[in-house]
């Protein structure tokens, strides 16, 4: 019974992550234009950065938590749990890696 508890939770996992990265890569294709790479350089940079993100407009605090918000909709709607925390967390390490793939100046 653990076994098949700890493989759904990797399966969930995995799942979760496979959503985000859809999502990410869609605002990265709506049109990869400078608003589009400078909002997502902003989220990683709030989400990673603690000066960064007190220093932040709240602006950019709003459109991120309406992005988690969305997120965490796609989620409920495909049955897969996450958290807001988990939902960061994941969203962190995509965005960390679209930076880097881009190279968009940080």
């Amino acid at each position: 019974a653990e076994e098949v508890w700890a493989l759904k939770l990797v399966r969930y996992e995995r799942e979760r992550r496979e959503l985000i990265r859809a999502e990410c890569k869609a605002l990265t294709s709506r049109s990869y234009s400078a608003l589009s790479t400078m909002a997502i350089k902003n989220y990683y940079k709030i989400l990673t950065d603690p000066q960064y993100a007190h220093e932040a407009p709240a602006q950019e605090h709003r459109e991120l938590d309406e992005f988690v918000r969305h997120l965490r909709r796609k989620l409920r709607a495909a049955q897969l749990p996450g958290s807001t925390e988990e939902i960061k967390d994941v969203l962190a390490k995509i965005l960390n890696s679209i930076v880097n793939r881009y190279q968009i100046d940080e």
